[in-house]
């Protein structure tokens, strides 16, 4: 390696003495950087925040069409050209839903619906009576009720060892841990007839703080609406209307549940937990409500939950607006920088998503003054507004899955938003290539509440990139770098009818600074990727990445007693590393290289093509339609991230068979990144 590298110096650092490059980009970047700054506002997010809260907008329906408009109204207006791509969709709406709780003394209908405030001008919809769950079935469930936790394997694992049986029994689960439509799989592979999942008041109630009003923790009647798709499965439309009915080794009753389930409000769950009996619940199972939480299981408390939704194939709709690239290699034009937010919500969605629409439309102003500043970008800007990702990533999955093939050829990096602000504190999701260029971006945006950099009042922790967003489709399956960042605070109205436009006024960012400054460094991510000479991926973080990795695969199979030999995946490796530090070289070598330069050209496309040879082929274990090696939701989790996750499979089901072969097919694919990147040098 030694002697590779002080060839590589030898060769291309004198070369970068000689080579003159005009920094026409710099002047470019400058003007678009400042216009950019200078354009987004707090007050132009706070309106658009205001407009598109103002109606409920759940996908599929007129509001969410009415919503799709006004984005592209908005984009038109900024001077970007824009068209709406719809999408037909297998999605389900509510009719009627209801809950008894059955004692041997007594019969109660509960009220399965969230309180009208009226300090909150929105509350009163429709929408506060009908709570639900997407894709989930219809059907009447009568049964003993045994609370089961956090509804994890391990949760589940643990009632089994008691001996309890759970066949015909309803399970009352409160959220967290793990995604909720896994909760209702686990629960449905124990033979359970139905499922009710609450919100704990520990988690997201008052024992956090003030409740809404008054604060911005969830009320006893808050209701946490979502998706019960099997989204480490397969995201996506459930339906296959207009997709590949192959494309996740599953039909649509293997991804979607075929058990009811309701979500619950703890001034629902409460009465039905406190006349539980059974077994006490372990320490980490107890909840913030004032009562003895106790497994149940016995015929004494009884509860009948009938859910009557009805699936419609349905459009949706995804707005698309585009900034053609000017670089003068039609190459290098063509290349797509891609943002993105979605836009439907389950009611409001103040927070979630539409801070992020506020911050994706202030971006569109900013791009848009840019480019009538003088400035056009080197490579094509895409903003892309998606629809139906409450349902399961419907909306940007379909788009992925349509482009496909052009994404693969031309997309160098998904930046996505999903819920913009909800308090004061960064948190950013990214492939690790991406971790120096995001902290450099990062220090030239001002906190607001600090007035030091964004970069000084971050804690510095990149996480990984598991699902439950729009970036699922480009990095899982597509192998494009991403990018998913927010600024969280507390939040305890998510999926609610109080997640409102008041809610956002006055506890998540009064002053919408957070909005402005959001859209500031979304903005110059896009700006500066798009004109970048040399793409600034470094992969030397990614080496980093994978070294920590192997050693937290080494820990989990010396703690699970799992015999299984990582020395083909270390080689590699290995490799990779010799290899990133060689094309690092050619990287500051080639940074005063002529603009025209094939050798630069072919650089760019090694660097944000090399993501792509984490893929494999066949996909992961029992689950085809995720391809990416390295990084992908824990298949019994949904939302968190598993490095290496079919290896990690393997020790969790103690499969050394299939250790064996993941461990060959990750060093297959960390080899061929190696070669790869190799290649860039090797080929100049």
């Amino acid at each position: 390696m030694a002697k590779l590298l002080a060839m590589l110096t030898k060769i291309f650092i004198p070369l970068s003495i000689i080579w003159v490059w005009l920094p026409l980009f710099v002047l470019s970047d400058s003007i678009a950087e400042t216009t950019l700054l200078n354009s987004v506002s707090a007050d132009g997010a706070r309106e658009h925040l205001r407009y598109i809260t103002s109606f409920p907008h759940p996908a599929g329906t007129y509001g969410d069409y009415q919503s799709a408009m006004y984005v592209k109204e908005k984009f038109e207006e900024y001077g970007i050209p824009t068209h709406v791509e719809s999408i037909r969709v297998l999605l389900n709406f509510p009719v009627n839903n209801s809950l008894q709780l059955i004692t041997p003394t007594d019969s109660t209908n509960l009220v399965l619906a969230e309180v009208d405030y009226e300090i909150d001008p929105t509350a009163d919809t429709w929408y506060r009576n009908h709570t639900f769950f997407g894709y989930s079935a219809s059907g009447i469930a009568e049964g003993a009720v045994v609370y089961a936790n956090y509804g994890s394997v391990e949760d589940f694992r643990y009632l089994d060892g008691l001996g309890i049986d759970l066949k015909g029994k309803i399970a009352l689960i409160r959220y967290g841990g793990i995604f909720r439509g896994l909760k209702v799989k686990h629960a449905q592979d124990h033979g359970m007839a139905g499922v009710l999942i609450y919100s704990d008041p520990l988690d997201d109630g008052f024992s956090k703080g003030d409740v809404y009003p008054q604060g911005r923790w969830r009320p006893p009647s808050g209701v946490q609406r979502g998706s019960v798709q099997f989204n480490s499965l397969c995201p996506g439309d459930s339906g296959f209307v207009e997709r590949d009915p192959d494309i996740c080794g599953y039909p649509t009753d293997e991804i979607i549940p075929r058990i009811p389930a309701l979500p619950l409000s703890y001034g629902n769950a409460q009465p039905i937990l406190a006349q539980l009996g059974g077994p006490d619940v372990p320490d980490g199972w107890v909840g913030g409500l004032n009562l003895a939480y106790k497994i149940g299981g016995g015929d004494d408390v009884r509860v009948r939950l009938d859910v009557n939704v009805r699936y419609n194939k349905t459009d949706i709709w995804n707005v698309v607006g585009t900034i053609p690239g000017c670089a003068s290699q039609s190459k290098v034009a063509k290349q797509q920088i891609l943002i993105g937010n979605h836009r439907d919500a389950w009611v409001y969605g103040a927070a979630d998503p539409n801070s992020g629409t506020a911050v994706l439309l202030e971006v569109a102003r900013g791009l848009g003054e840019s480019v009538r500043a003088g400035w056009c970008p080197q490579r094509t800007i895409v903003l892309l507004s998606w629809d139906s990702e409450e349902y399961g990533l419907v909306g940007s999955t379909g788009y992925g899955e349509r482009h496909a093939q052009a994404l693969s050829d031309y997309a160098v990096a998904y930046f996505n938003v999903d819920v913009g602000v909800t308090g004061d504190k960064l948190s950013v999701s990214v492939t690790p290539s991406l971790h120096t260029f995001i902290s450099s971006v990062l220090q030239d945006v001002q906190d607001p509440k600090s007035g030091n950099s964004v970069y000084d009042s971050w804690d510095k922790t990149f996480n990984r990139l598991g699902s439950g967003s729009d970036y699922t489709v480009f990095f899982d399956h597509l192998g494009i770098a991403s990018s998913d960042s927010t600024f969280n605070g507390g939040y305890g109205v998510y999926h609610s009818v109080y997640d409102s436009f008041y809610w956002m006024e006055h506890f998540g960012d009064p002053g919408f600074q957070y909005h402005k400054a959001h859209a500031q460094i979304w903005g110059l991510m896009a700006i500066r990727m798009a004109d970048a000479f040399i793409l600034p991926f470094d992969y030397r973080k990614y080496d980093d990445e994978l070294r920590l990795y192997m050693h937290e695969l080494s820990d989990m199979c010396i703690s699970g007693s799992f015999p299984l030999d990582l020395s083909s995946l270390q080689l590699a490796i290995d490799n990779f590393h010799i290899s990133v530090q060689a094309v690092r070289i050619l990287q500051d070598a080639l940074k005063f290289a002529n603009s025209s330069s094939l050798s630069v050209s072919r650089l760019n496309w090694h660097l944000y093509t090399a993501e792509r040879q984490f893929l494999t082929s066949f996909g992961l274990p029992q689950r085809k339609w995720f391809k990416h090696v390295v990084f992908a939701p824990g298949i019994d989790e949904g939302y968190a991230a598993n490095i290496f996750p079919g290896i990690v499979q393997a020790i969790k089901t103690n499969s050394t068979d299939l250790g064996a072969e993941q461990v060959e097919i990750a060093a297959k694919a960390v080899q061929a990144v190696a070669a790869h990147l190799l290649d860039a040098v090797v080929h100049q």
